[in-house]
């Protein structure tokens, strides 16, 4: 039987939060096991958490999602942004809340169609997946697993995906501002659905 091959779907704004540290000292721990694991990062990226060895890729920048309408162009243009440096970058989106509203805004708009009006996104993913031959993609948030969805339905690339619920209410929040919960919690549940493991919880909301 041939070894699995992992990656992680890894959202981050960049910053130090538990979900993209639990995911990355998994991916490493997995790493040093002798699996092959792959990072492909989706906004910001934080490549110093990840080992050495550990092959790393651009799913897609925050500047992708500064219109309604995803750009190619404004993604390739987030190399820029990325010629300052981390912290910078972090204290800017820190001091600019409403430029992390929008980003997310327009990104849960992709989300609440289940990714299909960003289909260069959904391409870029596939061309990864197969290309690294991954069987297990482990995303760092259940929201992005409609992506991850749609590209295993063109049944191409040949993986599963788990479900992570952790901080969903951060996100559904976001959605809700744009006018897409309920759009949301749909494709969540088909996400699951989805899935032929079942999905994980380490956090929910005590609000």
């Amino acid at each position: 039987m041939p070894q699995p091959v992992f990656a992680f779907l890894a959202f981050t704004s960049g910053s130090y939060e538990g979900a993209i540290i639990r995911d990355m000292r998994l991916a490493n721990d997995l790493h040093r096991r002798g699996f092959k694991v792959h990072v492909y990062w989706l906004m910001e990226k934080n490549p110093e958490l990840v080992d050495e060895g550990v092959p790393q890729s651009i799913l897609a920048r925050g500047t992708r999602y500064q219109f309604r309408k995803p750009s190619r162009t404004m993604d390739g243009m987030g190399r820029l942004f990325n010629l300052f440096p981390a912290a910078r970058r972090r204290l800017f989106m820190s001091h600019h809340p409403d430029y992390v509203f929008r980003l997310m805004g327009n990104l849960m708009h992709v989300i609440g169609d289940g990714g299909r009006s960003d289909p260069g996104l959904l391409n870029r993913l596939e061309r990864f997946l197969i290309r690294d031959q991954v069987t297990h993609l482990l995303p760092t948030f259940a929201w992005t697993c409609p992506i991850a969805q749609r590209v295993k339905e063109r049944g191409r690339a040949k993986f599963d995906y788990l479900s992570t619920f952790q901080g969903e209410e951060i996100f559904a929040h976001f959605a809700m501002r744009v006018g897409r919960l309920e759009d949301y919690h749909r494709v969540l549940r088909e996400t699951v659905d989805g899935s032929p493991w079942p999905a994980v919880a380490v956090s929910h909301d005590n609000g």
